[in-house]
């Protein structure tokens, strides 16, 4: 198998982490206590009823501000949503950790 196919079959992996929330697609900020994701402010490139990016491929030359998420924001990332897959799955954190979603 080739370095580019390995590659690839890394990508697949990674990305099946995702639970296909959306939340990384609004707008975010940390407040007090955590953060605050405004559901009224969704990237222009999220289709809402899907959940899923209508440029997916093409995202980080389309909007600048779109950033691929990675085993450091997984862990260390206060924008990143306690519900993430990829925080889920990198993080060990208890029922009680400050810093929940605000919606």
């Amino acid at each position: 198998m080739g370095a580019f196919q390995l590659r690839a079959r890394d990508d697949e992996v990674w990305e099946s982490v995702c639970h296909g929330c959306g939340l990384c697609c609004y707008e975010r900020e940390i407040v007090a206590g955590g953060l605050r994701i405004d559901l009224n402010r969704p990237c222009p490139y999220l289709d809402t009823q899907s959940n899923r990016c209508t440029v997916y491929r093409r995202r980080f030359k389309v909007a600048a501000y779109c950033s691929k998420v990675t085993v450091m924001h997984a862990l260390f990332g206060r924008r990143m949503p306690l519900t993430c897959g990829y925080v889920r799955r990198y993080r060990r954190f208890s029922r009680h950790e400050a810093g929940g979603v605000r919606r």
